[in-house]
């Protein structure tokens, strides 16, 4: 059940993932990442975060068209399958992967107070929605423990 998703889902960050930050109106939220070829791991990922995997197609030009332009080259492109998750989500999956990670605990931690600074704030709906697919939630106390030792004027939680 739980504990065998959050074991796969800490593999996959330790491995696969990109932790950042990103913002939205001057906030900064966590995010994460992972870009691979394998739908199936996509897949598995978004059903266990309520998102849909999602695919970027980017176009290139390489030099040897010679059909119908003075220039050789040929047109192309390339899908590249991605699952994201930011803000509540991605706190929520850092807080329950984070006792877990190894190599990525550090950029997890970073991530999970950014995100423990804006959690109590954001919509209600996706904890919810989260706890229904097998995550435990951080507790205002959680969240409090995780941002000692952090500047404490810049929280928001109560």
């Amino acid at each position: 059940g739980a504990v065998r998703m959050i074991e796969f889902f800490a593999g996959v960050i330790e491995s696969r993932a990109h932790i950042s930050l990103t913002s939205r109106r001057d906030v900064l939220y966590p995010r994460l990442r992972v870009t691979t070829k394998r739908i199936e791991l996509l897949d598995y990922l978004a059903l266990h975060t309520g998102v849909d995997t999602r695919i970027d197609t980017k176009g290139y030009n390489r030099r040897g068209c010679s059909e119908h332009c003075e220039e050789r080259h040929i047109y192309g492109s390339y899908q590249s399958p991605y699952w994201n998750v930011d803000a509540t989500r991605a706190t929520i999956v850092l807080w329950n992967v984070l006792p877990e990670l190894v190599c990525q605990a550090g950029n997890a931690l970073v991530a999970l107070r950014t995100g423990a600074l804006t959690f109590p704030n954001l919509n209600a709906e996706v904890p919810s929605t989260m706890r229904r697919l097998g995550w435990e939630l951080p507790t205002r106390d959680d969240l409090k423990e995780l941002l000692r030792g952090t500047d404490s004027s810049q929280s928001n939680i109560a």
